[in-house]
């Protein structure tokens, strides 16, 4: 992961983790686990940065910079290293949950 990017996961107005370098991961990459407010199930014990959201919707904002004035390597270290799944109790990574749209 290029600690260079900058990203945030918010539910609306409130903040709910920073991801890369600001993050707990400090930019090395690491896996996050957004669950809503009125999850109670299991978690998992370790691997992941585990986040509460306040509200059942949660947005994600980047911000990758420019390579000499070029956004080509940003956006392909995005597109290579941005996976978004559906979280249930045993997941094991094999597929993405989302389709990233771009625009």
């Amino acid at each position: 992961m290029n600690r260079a990017l900058r990203y945030s996961i918010r539910d609306g107005p409130s903040w709910i983790i920073d991801i890369g370098a600001p993050g707990p991961d400090r930019g090395l990459g690491g896996k996050y686990l957004i669950v809503g407010p009125d999850y109670t199930g299991p978690l998992p014990e370790g691997g992941y940065f585990v986040a509460r959201s306040k509200t059942n919707l949660a947005l994600y904002a980047a911000r990758a910079y420019l390579v000499d004035n070029d956004p080509k390597p940003a956006v392909e270290n995005v597109k290579r290293n941005l996976k978004i799944y559906a979280y249930s109790p045993g997941f094991d990574d094999d597929g993405p949950f989302a389709q990233i749209e771009h625009g």
